[in-house]
């Protein structure tokens, strides 16, 4: 194994680690000093690869959204009809959102914003690609009704940002899981046409609640 390879493995070693420790404790209380303790490496192993507490957040972030973008477009590209390319696209996002924890989540919005912000904009770009696909091919299918493909998209959007957030979830005493259900059930009884309909109630949903 060369010096570069052994730089890799070292660095996605301490990304792992790392994401293990945010995802159950978030990162506002933990210090460097504590990590390379509990991973028995030098405070300088970990600033060789990130050279602040917060480049080393957002590696970890931007490893989970990746691995998360790349399951939905394994899930959009399958053969699968659209209704259950929907599903398991939001039981895909509430399994990558409920992994990421509470903690971390409200640690990101209240100290590092700019980092939340891209969270927020890879949730408003990836949902707008799935919902573009689903409806034109809905569409096709005659399961969605002929809606101004737009307004369905800004309806999607601004309901999954507004309500799955760790600030509303905690204010309504509502479970992450709980929300993507109700925000399915309502969203997509909307705009399915009664062939979309019943397709959609043979896909078991209702396991998400």
């Amino acid at each position: 194994m060369n010096k570069k390879e052994v730089n890799n493995s070292e660095k996605e070693k301490i990304i792992l680690l790392s994401k293990n420790k945010f995802f159950e404790e978030g990162f506002h209380k933990v210090s460097i000093d504590e990590l390379a303790r509990e991973f028995r490496v030098s405070k300088k192993t970990i600033y060789k690869h990130f050279p602040s507490k917060e480049k080393l957040v957002f590696s970890v972030i931007h490893d989970h959204l990746n691995g998360t973008s790349e399951k939905i477009l394994e899930i959009m590209d399958s053969k699968q009809n659209t209704i259950e390319k929907l599903i398991a696209v939001f039981e895909t996002a509430h399994n990558a959102y409920k992994a990421t924890g509470k903690k971390l989540l409200a640690d990101i919005q209240n100290y590092n914003p700019k980092l939340w912000k891209y969270i927020d904009d890879f949730r408003r770009d990836k949902l707008h690609y799935v919902m573009s696909e689903a409806i034109k091919q809905g569409r096709k299918n005659k399961l969605f009704v002929d809606a101004d493909p737009e307004i369905i998209l800004q309806i999607f959007t601004g309901a999954i940002r507004a309500v799955i957030n760790p600030e509303f979830l905690v204010n309504h005493s509502i479970s992450s899981k709980e929300a993507f259900f109700t925000i399915t059930e309502l969203l997509l009884n909307g705009i399915l046409t009664n062939k979309g309909k019943t397709i959609y109630k043979k896909s078991k949903i209702g396991e998400m609640k």
